[in-house]
């Protein structure tokens, strides 16, 4: 029987595999290669969404830079209005408390800025031929050589609230600035050489501080913030002096100036030979382009809106007039309005600028708009 085994074995070993178990391999192989294709496939899938979670990543980390056109346009035009002339003389003239206030022989006119109604007349003896304007501490007030006293007005009530009698040896008060809590009084002699200035505190009417004798302030300014009065003053020449409100001390800033034209915070407007320059008033130096306005003669500056308004006039008897500049780059930006003469003050309000043209016209009302 074992013999019989031992020969059939090689048979056996050669003959074909039953059909079953060859269907039940090829089926397994099917298998197998379909799972290897479906791994392939979520490999391949596992890899795009890991690249495309980086991507994101990188891209939502990445900075952004933003582009921003640079802005070149001109400055905005100044549309001048029709002028309109008011039958009020002023010596001095300044904007204040929702009004627009004149000094006059015997009186202070208060007015309204947007149509010029006169709102009240405050009766205020005087005997000189040019009375200067302050506010501050809740009033105005008006000075006069004549009397050698400063008057306090109420707003509040439009009546004068007290009279300050200035008059010492040969001092007397001609121009007057608020500054720092305090009214400071210009009091030059008679002979125009020298002179002092004393500041008066508002909570008793009185003299708190007096400076030694000075060069006599020509004319009369004040820049908030900086500690200083400016003005220019006597000498040989032309001189910028700025007085140190806690020192009492006056020094030279500048010999070529010849008139403060105006001021704006933390400016100065010069009138210097080559025409109108703005300087800083703590370092002095030039800002800007000088702007050259038609005249030499009565120069003045006032600032608002960004906008520089320079009036002169050619000479002493001819009618001057005020061009609007941009305040940055000085260049003209509406038309010229003429004007009369003599040119005294520029005052500006919302959508206006006040002149004082004193003998010729009175006041003129300029509506502008940009």
């Amino acid at each position: 029987m074992n013999d019989l085994e031992t020969l059939l074995e090689p048979l056996i070993e050669s003959a074909p595999e039953p059909a079953p178990v060859a269907t039940v391999r090829e089926r397994a192989a099917r298998i197998r290669r379909r799972r290897r294709a479906r791994s392939s496939a979520i490999a391949l899938i596992v890899a795009a969404v890991v690249v495309m979670c980086v991507s994101l990543t990188v891209t939502r980390n990445r900075p952004r830079v933003r582009t921003i056109a640079p802005v070149t346009t001109a400055p905005p035009r100044v549309r001048i209005g029709t002028p309109r002339p008011f039958d009020q003389y002023g010596m001095d003239m300044l904007a204040a408390y929702g009004s627009l206030w004149v000094s006059q022989a015997d009186r202070v006119v208060r007015m309204d800025p947007a149509d010029g109604r006169v709102i009240a007349r405050i009766p205020v003896r005087g005997e000189s031929d040019g009375r200067s304007l302050a506010a501050g501490a809740g009033s105005i007030w008006v000075d006069d050589t004549g009397t050698a006293a400063v008057t306090r007005i109420d707003p509040r009530t439009n009546h004068v609230a007290a009279t300050i009698s200035l008059r010492e040896g040969q001092f007397d008060p001609d121009g007057i600035a608020f500054f720092g809590g305090r009214l400071w009084v210009a009091r030059p002699e008679p002979d125009g050489l020298y002179g002092d200035i004393v500041a008066i505190d508002p909570a008793t009417n009185r003299i708190v501080r007096r400076s030694s004798q000075t060069l006599t302030p020509r004319t009369f300014g004040v820049i908030a913030g900086s500690g200083a009065l400016w003005y220019t003053g006597g000498g040989a020449g032309y001189e910028l002096e700025r007085f140190d409100t806690r020192t009492l001390r006056t020094r030279v800033t500048r010999r070529d100036v010849m008139a403060i034209a105006g001021s704006s915070p933390g400016r100065l407007w010069l009138q210097v030979a080559s025409g109108v320059i703005e300087i800083d008033e703590r370092s002095g130096a030039q800002i800007g382009r000088t702007i050259r306005p038609r005249g030499t003669v009565n120069v003045t500056v006032a600032v608002a809106d960004g906008v520089v308004w320079v009036a002169s006039q050619p000479d002493s008897s001819t009618a001057g007039s005020v061009t609007p500049y941009d305040a940055v780059t000085h260049r003209v930006v509406g038309a010229t309005t003429p004007l009369g003469l003599p040119i005294v003050r520029l005052v500006t309000t919302p959508g206006a600028l006040w002149v004082n043209v004193y003998e010729q016209r009175g006041l003129t009302r300029v509506p502008y708009s940009r």
